[in-house]
């Protein structure tokens, strides 16, 4: 292997191999004169020393049982102290992105569909409406045929194209929250010759309305958590973090924060493959699938389906370079609402329908490695480990 020389970007630290700058993490462990530490020459020309702890230090008065991590806390206890306050001020914002119309169609559009057939066809479809075609199609053809005196045939399809051509007919709701934009890939040169992809997103604030709306309302977090005089208490959920505190702070009053979670992944099955984008609720302390809505997939170029196309560096150049367009294309939209505010209709505790102003912050935005390093500056692929 040959040897290469690297430089922290941070410490000016040089280490010159792979061995050697995972030792960079360990420096804590050397001396200011072993000759292995990667910032050795920086402490030679300062004539600076490393403060290294030797012992931990830990107050004699202080009792052990300070050092807990937190208080015991129960999901009841929680939901006790939430539910205390509640959210029934309508805060004004003249410029704010008024989703309560978008929210008035959706409504519209969903009472449409239910009248488009039977209830009972709709409490069989939405039971298992995960499952595949031919499963569906399989228990729609039984059910018909065995309750046809209870049914009207018209308002009962047999299978799922039957039921999707029907709602076809309908005014499509999607355009009111679609997002368009065009990717420009002609610097690369492809060999398809292709100049330009489209993509195409929903709008990141609506789903996290959907999203939202889907949760118990006792679970979302409005408000930080008060700490205590004597020391700060953290672990308990996302409402005893700075970052949850600093949210709130930053939003006008009378207001709320809309904490949005980014994040995307690859996956395959079938020999298909496919990087679906979601958005989270990151007002909530739970992970379940239905605190996260899919709002679009990462386009691709015609060239990766050749085999032999995919082994060159351009086409891991290409990829990386049409993913940071995508994250940069749904950015833009949430920042455009962060300034603004959002206008929307959620439930309370009481399950009353309230408007409320909330101001989207971007919370977490959870790439892969690669991405996350190249749309962050590169700031982890030029420091070391310890800096890093």
């Amino acid at each position: 292997m040959a040897e290469y020389s690297l430089r922290c970007h941070l410490c000016d630290g040089v280490f010159l191999n792979d061995q050697s700058r995972s030792n960079h993490s360990r420096n804590f462990w050397k001396l200011a004169t072993d000759a292995t530490r990667c910032d050795n020459l920086q402490i030679a020309a300062n004539r600076t020393r490393v403060p290294m702890i030797t012992t931990p230090a830990r107050v004699a008065s202080d009792p052990v049982v300070s050092m807990a991590r937190r208080l015991p806390s129960t999901w009841h206890r929680e939901r006790r102290v939430r539910s205390r306050y509640a959210v029934t001020v309508d805060a004004v914002a003249v410029d704010a992105r008024d989703f309560t119309l978008t929210q008035d169609a959706w409504d519209e559009k969903l009472r449409e569909l239910a009248k488009l057939f039977d209830i009972k066809f709709w409490k069989l479809f939405l039971a298992m409406h995960t499952l595949s075609g031919t499963a569906i199609d399989s228990a729609l053809k039984v059910v018909k045929n065995m309750f046809t005196s209870d049914i009207d045939p018209k308002r009962f399809p047999i299978s799922r194209r039957s039921l999707l051509e029907k709602v076809g007919t309908l005014v499509p709701f999607w355009p009111h929250v679609l997002h368009t934009t065009r990717i420009d890939v002609s610097q690369f040169r492809l060999p398809s010759n292709t100049k330009e992809i489209c993509f195409k997103f929903v709008d990141p604030i609506w789903g996290w309305l959907v999203a939202a709306r889907r949760q118990n309302p006792l679970e979302l977090h409005w408000k930080p958590l008060a700490q205590r005089r004597d020391r700060e208490i953290y672990g308990q959920g996302i409402h005893c973090g700075q970052l949850f505190e600093h949210a709130c702070a930053s939003v006008p009053q009378g207001s709320f924060p809309m904490c949005i979670g980014l994040h995307w992944d690859g996956t395959g099955a079938h020999g298909l493959s496919s990087s679906p984008i979601c958005v989270c609720v990151g007002n909530s302390n739970s992970c379940k699938s239905d605190t996260q809505f899919c709002i679009g997939y990462m386009p691709h170029v015609p060239d990766e389906r050749k085999p032999e196309w995919k082994k060159t560096d351009v086409a891991t150049t290409v990829k990386w370079y049409i993913r940071q367009q995508c994250a940069t294309a749904i950015l833009k939209v949430l920042e455009e609402s962060a300034s603004r505010g959002v206008k929307c209709r959620l439930p309370n505790q009481y399950n009353d329908e309230v408007i409320r102003l909330l101001y989207p912050r971007l919370t977490s935005m959870n790439f892969d490695q690669p991405e996350a390093q190249n749309f962050f500056g590169m700031q982890n692929n030029q420091s070391c480990s310890k800096c890093r």
